[in-house]
């Protein structure tokens, strides 16, 4: 058998002596939840698409997988360490307060750990969680507002 490449498609390795291509699946393995792809009626070209779109979507589902591992081992590494901190600090006497707040592949995840009342309560502040504070905005919005009512009043 000679290894031989079809014309025009430099991707196409043709193992048969003959130059045919192999017998057409009549079906694509997808796994679960969906297990076979009915490939009955399709040309060469739209199976060749399919098992291609198939491989992306493989190699996706991969490259996820270990970003959300990745991004598991930092989180673990990060609790430990500040587990550890608050340990060291409650044995020495001192205070110690330590918040996160990140964004990852795993989701949003925010952390409060410390031996003081602030760690005890479990509740971050608005700028720990990534909230603006608006509070200016708002005053000077209803400085604004209390301005024009005045001056519609004297008018």
């Amino acid at each position: 058998m000679s290894s031989q490449r079809k014309e025009g498609d430099e991707n196409t390795d043709v193992s048969r002596a003959d130059n045919q291509l192999p017998a057409r699946p009549s079906k694509l393995s997808l796994g679960k939840p969906i297990s076979d792809l009915d490939l009955t009626g399709l040309s060469h070209e739209q199976i060749q698409a399919l098992r291609m779109r198939q491989a992306e979507k493989a190699i996706d589902v991969d490259s996820r997988t270990h970003e959300i591992a990745r991004d598991t081992r930092a989180l673990d590494v990060k609790l430990r360490t500040l587990n550890e901190l608050a340990q060291h600090s409650t044995a020495s006497g001192t205070s110690f307060t330590a918040s996160s707040a990140n964004d990852d592949a795993i989701g949003r995840t925010e952390i409060l750990i410390g031996n003081t009342e602030a760690a005890k309560s479990g509740k971050l502040t608005k700028s720990q969680t990534g909230e603006k504070d608006r509070t200016v905005l708002l005053l000077c919005f209803a400085l604004v507002a209390v301005l024009i009512v005045a001056w519609c009043a004297k008018q």
